[in-house]
């Protein structure tokens, strides 16, 4: 159309075009590259800039290649061309039936050590991997799509043919791992498996035991104000770390405790993030009662304090538990006795 043609860039390539000088890059218009692939295989073009995007899949041979770098820019950082870019690039020199051997060029305009140069110019091929990735989407539009069998299309597929033809070496390490191990000589294996075996064992009486001990109603007695209890949310399994009851409903089956956690601003909304005690400044943190539910209680802990006057809500309340959580996690760690003894 009439405001097509007063684009900058096609205002712009034009007198390029008519002095014989082309520009190609995956920047351009789809039109604009069109008219510059016709008019090079028609021999108008006599002088063509572009980048490697020209010489993927298109039968474009010229008489003379040049390499203004044999460095490349890949997304990340500068490295040198590869075996397999130097010879597609340069594979474009040389017309069939027109030239009897094709030029070449490459500027070098830094110290490049020999074997770089080497590998360069007499590198092989690129390994070509598959990128092909099953996605549930794209199983659903095969699954959609009449006279298409899924199962047919992955079979068919180049990264099935890599998996298969990896299958064979995969074996052979499975094999050889496998005599490894037979032939491995543990002195007291028997003992091993045996100790292997009781501590998983009691792992799992534990285990056992502290679901038993997270039950409301033998919990519950213990969550009484002042308690040090470790708090684990059930739901996501963010770790609130130790905290002191305040209170706990056993008909809600929800319990009150004062953790610290990152300051938050009342009137965003925003969730409670919890911050380690170790972590903890005035300018970031500060001492918040949180409503949990009893099955994000992790363990009630053997110890139990005077809850500070004004019940933790004054400042200075506030700071004598952050002082106390201190104390207990330089004593402790973060491994503070439960009420079981362990």
């Amino acid at each position: 159309s009439a405001d097509d043609q007063t684009l900058p860039a096609i205002e712009h390539i034009l007198p390029l075009l008519r002095r014989g000088v082309g520009i190609h890059h995956s920047g351009l218009l789809p039109v604009l590259k069109e008219v510059v692939e016709i008019l090079f295989q028609c021999g108008l073009v006599k002088v063509l800039f572009s980048t490697e995007t020209f010489s993927m899949g298109l039968n474009m041979p010229a008489r003379t290649v040049v390499f203004t770098s044999v460095k490349k820019f890949d997304g990340e950082k500068q490295r040198f061309l590869t075996g397999g870019e130097y010879i597609q690039m340069s594979g474009r020199a040389g017309r069939r039936g027109l030239d009897r051997v094709g030029v070449v060029i490459a500027m070098v305009d830094e110290a490049v050590e020999h074997d770089t140069l080497k590998n360069l110019t007499g590198g092989g091929a690129d390994v070509l991997n598959s990128a092909f990735h099953l996605t549930y989407n794209m199983i659903l539009n095969l699954l959609r799509s009449e006279g298409i069998e899924p199962r047919h299309i992955m079979e068919r597929s180049f990264a099935q043919f890599q998996r298969e033809r990896g299958k064979p070496e995969l074996q052979r390490q499975v094999a050889g791992l496998q005599a490894m191990i037979l032939a491995a000589d543990v002195p007291n294996e028997a003992v091993f498996k045996q100790y292997t075996l009781c501590t998983s064992l009691i792992a799992k009486y534990k285990e056992a035991r502290l679901s038993v001990m997270r039950q409301p109603k033998f919990l519950a007695p213990f969550l009484v104000e002042g308690r040090l209890v470790k708090v684990v949310r059930a739901a996501d399994g963010v770790n609130f770390y130790t905290g002191f009851v305040r209170g706990c409903n056993m008909a809600a089956h929800t319990v009150e405790v004062s953790v610290i956690c990152e300051k938050i601003d009342p009137t965003l909304g925003k969730a409670f993030r919890p911050c380690h005690v170790s972590a903890y400044t005035s300018e970031t943190a500060d001492l918040y009662t949180v409503n949990f539910n009893l099955a994000d209680i992790a363990t009630a802990t053997r110890f139990r304090i005077n809850m500070p006057a004004g019940g933790g809500n004054t400042d200075k309340a506030r700071s004598d538990l952050i002082a106390k959580l201190s104390h207990m996690f330089k004593a402790h760690g973060d491994d503070v006795p439960t009420l079981t003894g362990t």
